[in-house]
Parts: structure tokens; C-alpha cells; sequence
């Protein structure tokens, strides 16, 4: 079994909203079931800014999406993780306690 780690970029974001009113729109809705075909991994990734993902025995993906609060052209120039979110982040990783190797992507 394998695992897809998707990575989006400020490539994915309209922030000059040309394509829809929404700048996330793109990469939202590349395709069903993206970024991940479970719905909890992707709602944490696309609204919380991250998810653990299980990518195999003793194995664990942080991801990290850095375009999660681009909103317009100024929040697009560059990537940002909040402070709220890296509290989030830091307690999931707290609670989540594997025993598994841990990557960030």
C-alpha cells in the first residue's frame, strides 16, 4: 500500500479570484475525495491547516497546508501557519502519542 502526500502551493490559490469568488476553489475541488479519500484527513488538512496521516506500520505524515489562509493577493505572497493553528497542532501531535516515525510535509 502506498500513500499520496499532496502538497499545494501558491500555485493553487486564484487569489485575484478569477475563476471563483472562493481563492481555495482550485485546489478544494481538483477532484472528489482530494486531497485524501478520507473525509476527516481531508476536512483537518483543508480547514484546520493539517492532519496525521497513517502512511504505513510505524509511520506517520504531518501535513501541513500553508496556503490555508489565503484569502486575497496580499495573504498569497506568502505561505503562513498561524499561531492558533500551530497550538492545534502541537496538541494533536500531543494526543496522537503513535510511536511512529514522524514526517512534515
Amino acid at each position: 500500500t502506498s500513500t499520496i502526500a499532496p502538497v499545494l502551493g501558491n500555485h493553487d490559490v486564484d487569489s485575484r479570484r478569477i475563476a471563483s469568488k472562493h481563492p481555495l476553489h482550485m485546489a478544494r475541488f481538483l477532484r472528489e475525495g482530494f486531497p485524501f479519500s478520507d473525509d476527516d484527513l481531508s476536512n483537518g488538512f483543508l480547514g484546520q491547516g493539517f492532519c496525521l496521516v497513517p502512511a504505513g506500520p510505524g509511520l506517520e505524515l504531518v501535513m501541513v497546508n500553508t496556503i490555508v489562509d489565503h484569502h486575497d493577493e496580499l495573504t498569497a505572497k506568502r505561505g503562513a501557519f498561524k499561531a492558533e493553528r500551530l497550538e492545534s497542532l502541537r496538541t494533536a501531535l500531543s494526543a496522537s502519542r503513535s510511536g511512529r516515525t514522524r514526517v512534515a510535509v
